[in-house]
């Protein structure tokens, strides 16, 4: 019963302290190897709290979730799960007996994804600013990391000020993959420029198309006036 309470002890202990992340991605193998000193006696492996496999000594039970998919090596007590998924990322704990002493092994897996291809758009604050945004896709976005490069000069984060025509790359990263886009941004600035050239077109169009009607006008009346001093 002491050995019950002392193992729950330290397995929540464990649980809590857990920070280490072994990050994958989706598809690979989870390898879980402790670091034991001699073979135990006895085993269990669980995945957040829920059975993945039980060594008795002499033979293994594996839940109906983990049939086909796990590989256990009774001497290590390594454990291989096959094709990862998002589903297998969490605290795994290995509670173990050796020598007729309870011992604990953890490792923390997140199973994640490829960084997609970012995509780069461009919002023009005036005809002399503008901000560059990064995007991507990702099941993970708290991981992901973003940086800015141009002709000497970095910086981190999604968006960039810019005030330049340069070409700007944007590196997308986490802890396994990464991808880059480039962006010109000439065609930022000259997107706006000509939008603004083309109003202020129209506008002048329709300025004059004002100017010629009232000119029309005023020589209709004066001619009409002329027209009726001559009828007197």
């Amino acid at each position: 019963m002491t050995q019950h309470v002392l193992v729950y002890f330290m397995t929540s202990l464990i649980l809590v302290s857990a920070q280490d992340v072994k990050y994958l991605l989706k598809g690979q193998d989870i390898h879980l190897m402790p670091s034991i000193s001699e073979q135990p006696i006895r085993f269990i492996w669980q995945h957040n709290k829920n059975d993945v496999v039980f060594f008795t000594g002499t033979e293994e039970d594996v839940p109906s979730s983990y049939k086909n998919r796990t590989t256990l090596d009774r001497v290590s007590a390594e454990l291989t799960i096959k094709n990862a998924t998002y589903e297998d990322s969490g605290v795994y704990l290995l509670e173990m007996n050796i020598n007729n002493k309870p011992d604990t092994f953890h490792c923390t897996i997140e199973v994640i994804d490829k960084v997609s291809k970012p995509n780069i758009s461009c919002e023009m604050s005036d005809t002399k600013q503008a901000t560059l945004v990064c995007s991507t896709e990702s099941k993970h976005p708290h991981l992901l990391k973003f940086k800015w490069s141009s002709p000497g000069k970095e910086q981190t984060g999604p968006n960039l000020t810019i005030t330049d025509d340069h070409v700007y790359r944007c590196d997308v990263s986490n802890p396994l993959t990464n991808e880059t886009a480039s962006f010109t941004a000439k065609d930022c600035f000259l997107g706006k420029r000509s939008d603004a050239l083309l109003i202020i077109i129209l506008v002048c169009i329709f300025i004059l198309v004002i100017v010629v009607c009232c000119v029309l006008y005023i020589n209709h009346q004066y001619l009409k006036g002329t027209e009726t001093q001559h009828d007197k």
